[in-house]
């Protein structure tokens, strides 16, 4: 979490330095003279304030807190802690003592319930779009760029995977989560590469899960964080950790030293299910205290900062707010609203009937064990009482002259005690939301139909709808901060790997300069909403059936775990076409304009190759009857390949390729509709075909320069490497190519 860099002091912006040099030097060119700072008076009054400021948010959260633990005790399995009150007044949490015969039973049904809920909000990746500032192609050509980049940081930062996860894990449990995004210059990304440097580039986007036992704020009925006039963020570091981090301020002679332990200055490790030894009570970390100041809310921060200590020590400092899109680094989720700064969790609802099912089992089982071995009447002095065992057929020896032991008559329980499991089970159904419908078991009561069943399903999440939307509103402020710290902070092109609309890989060349006007990325509303996996294979099976669809696009369609290698079979030609799009958009510039003039100078001067003698060849002025630089092969499946192209052509990606690169794709899919008709005509008496299909025959004279030879035939001359041809002749061999026939030349 200490891996961030914020820019530098103003002072240091109105000398003009570079933006890659203000990223790089944050930390090299600290505004004061760390060694010393902790000891100058404005360093004394900052420690002295953040001491203070920090001791009273966290006295003030130790009930939220204790009701964390409570919930987190609960998950674990550990239902029988309780607030407990000593003899002094002071109260903590425990387990109160019981008679050895007291059954504790624990049938934990608070576990599946939150991990449902998780389920529940990781199902579903968020769509995210980014509405460009203006329609101009550069602003519509920046919002692609700021989605293509905000797809590759989520993947390589495991956003939507591990974070997310850990994320509903704490928002679920506590009812309050929490993302952070920083930038760090110390980050090596490698997969991604600069234009510019050798080997992968250092510094990028990070994104992480704070836990709310590290976030501090000073006003609880405040709920929006960035409300708040600052935020703080507490964590421990081991001493060795520290004094590599910091030399300039833990240098020699100044070793840091460890003022908290580390297992229980954040959280209290029995709640975690971690053992703790006498010896984890001492010192051994140092504490971190993480500030990040608002504008205009302490005298020492006129326009905001960043300070962070350690150990009592400032080993950050920063007058001014360090990142321009002035936001706290934190986006926040809750889970039930409270209208304050915390939310809760259901854990708090459902810990009541969780304890009382627990009573009730522990109840059954004292009963049934009284029942297998139950109380005797014994006459005084008739037998040793310790000489009963539960050992079957054991031989009971009494003494002559009293009454033989007699057990006691025991009635059985009540048929409502164990009627009280189901209603138990009832409540905790309504409590959570999590009905047996939304468990994929029929509701019963003559509920069979499946629209019945979905509408039972989606009336049970509509209890989390307020859930979705904060999760969705915390991943949206995410993606813009992380948007906003590429805009800032990469000046330098990269090159990333990406994978297109259209399920291609594609490489993608960026800088923060890029996207400065298309940070307004939203997420859509409700994306994030569970969905029916059965239901939507069975409406993609009906939309087949029906005709709307294809059989091939269902597949592609169908979020089935191992139809990825099947539809890999079945999608050879549209890989092939997906390929030649993005040939033919990286086509060089110079290349499309040497082609161009090429068959404008032979439509004026009216050349022999300008009409083929079978029709194949017949351009004009019209760039889209030109012989296109990527050409197209007799065994291509044309219907196909005329689909993946018109398809991308209608992208908005397409929108904003050069006129060349246009006309390129127009006549490339002008060869493939002319294939296409030749094959679909009727052959003639001889059994050929009445058009030949055009193969890979390229424009003429261009052989030379689709080699690499950037050379114009002139007038009157052949294109180099080609012999000459004779118009009356149909093109050899030479200048018609396909795929070897099977056996060998005939």
């Amino acid at each position: 979490m200490t891996g961030m860099t914020p820019n530098l002091s103003q002072s240091l912006l109105q000398k003009g330095l570079a933006k890659s040099e203000l990223a790089m030097d944050a930390q090299n060119a600290p505004e004061v003279d760390l060694s010393t700072f902790s000891d100058s008076d404005l360093g004394k009054e900052i420690i002295a304030w953040m001491d203070s400021a920090y001791s009273k948010m966290k006295s003030a959260r130790v009930a939220k807190q204790r009701e964390w633990y409570l919930n987190l005790s609960m998950y674990y399995g550990e239902q029988y802690y309780q607030v407990m009150t000593s003899a002094y007044g002071s109260s903590a949490l425990g387990v109160p003592p019981a008679p050895k015969y007291r059954v504790r039973s624990t049938t934990n049904k608070i576990r599946p319930m939150i991990r449902t809920e998780i389920s529940r909000l990781t199902s579903q990746k968020p769509s995210a779009s980014v509405i460009p500032a203006t329609g101009t192609d550069e602003d519509m050509a920046a919002a692609q760029a700021g989605e293509a980049i905000w797809e590759y940081l989520s993947n390589q930062n495991k956003f939507t995977t591990t974070l997310s996860v850990r994320h509903a894990f704490w928002l679920t449990t506590c009812g309050t989560g929490f993302w952070k995004t920083w930038w760090d210059n110390d980050k090596v990304d490698p997969h991604t590469t600069s234009t510019e440097e050798e080997g992968p580039v250092q510094g990028n986007v990070c994104n992480g899960v704070v836990s709310p036992f590290n976030i501090f704020v000073p006003d609880h009925m405040v709920p929006d964080i960035e409300d708040q006039p600052y935020v703080f963020e507490v964590y421990t570091k081991p001493v060795e950790w520290v004094k590599q981090r910091y030399p300039q301020v833990f240098g020699k002679g100044k070793e840091p030293f460890p003022n908290v332990t580390a297992s229980s200055e954040i959280f209290e490790p029995k709640y975690f299910q971690v053992s703790q030894g006498a010896k984890d009570a001492a010192p051994d970390a140092c504490l971190f205290i993480e500030a990040w100041i608002k504008p205009g809310y302490n005298k020492n921060f006129p326009q905001g900062g960043l300070v962070t200590l350690c150990a009592g020590k400032v080993v950050q400092y920063q007058s001014t707010y360090p990142y321009k899109h002035g936001e706290y680094p934190y986006a926040k989720t809750i889970h039930i609203e409270t209208g304050t700064f915390y939310g809760e969790s259901v854990i708090k609802d459902a810990k009541h009937l969780q304890r009382e099912y627990n009573r009730v089992r522990s109840q059954i089982i004292e009963s049934r064990n009284r029942m297998g071995r139950p109380q005797l009447l014994i006459a005084r002095g008739s037998l040793d009482p310790r000489k009963l065992t539960s050992e079957p057929g054991q031989a009971i020896v009494y003494n002559q002259g009293f009454a033989a032991p007699t057990p006691i008559p025991l009635s059985p329980l009540p048929a409502y005690v164990t009627d009280d499991q189901d209603r138990i089970i009832s409540d905790l159904e309504d409590i959570s939301g999590q009905h047996q419908a939304s468990r994929g078991m029929s509701p019963g009561g003559g509920v069979v139909a499946a629209t019945a069943i979905n509408y039972l399903q989606e009336k049970d999440d509509s209890l989390m709808y307020a859930t979705y939307a904060s999760w969705e509103a915390a991943v949206e402020k995410v993606a813009r901060q992380t948007l906003a710290l590429v805009a800032d902070y990469v000046d330098t092109p990269r090159i990333i790997r990406i994978v297109g609309a259209d399920g291609s890989f594609d490489t993608f060349n960026f800088k923060g300069a890029n996207i400065v006007n298309a940070l307004d990325i939203r997420i859509e509303g409700g994306s994030s909403l569970p969905q029916s996996k059965a239901a939507k294979q069975q409406l993609l099976m009906d939309m087949a059936k029906n005709g709307f669809i294809s059989p091939q696009e269902m597949l592609d369609m169908l979020d089935i775990g191992g139809v990825q290698k099947l539809t890999e079979r079945l999608r050879v030609d549209q890989k092939q076409a997906q390929r030649e799009n993005l040939k033919i958009k990286s086509l060089n510039p110079m290349l499309v304009q040497m082609h161009a003039d090429s068959m404008m100078q032979q439509v004026q001067e009216g050349s022999d190759q300008q009409q083929a003698p079978d029709g194949t060849w017949n351009f004009n002025d019209d760039p889209s009857t030109w012989p296109p630089l990527i050409p197209v092969n007799d065994w291509d499946n044309h219907m196909v390949h005329i689909k993946v192209h018109n398809d991308y052509r209608k992208g908005q990606e397409f929108e904003l390729l050069p006129q060349g690169i246009k006309d390129q794709f127009a006549a490339h899919v002008s060869i493939h509709v002319q294939a296409l008709t030749m094959q679909s005509q009727p052959p003639t008496m001889n059994g050929a075909s009445t058009g030949a299909i055009p193969g890979q025959m390229s424009a003429p004279g261009m052989g030379a320069i689709l080699s690499g030879q950037l050379q114009q035939p002139q007038p009157g001359q052949e294109a180099p490497g080609q012999p000459p041809q004779d118009p009356s002749q149909p093109p050899g061999p030479e200048q018609q190519q396909g795929p070897p026939q099977a056996g060998g030349p005939q």
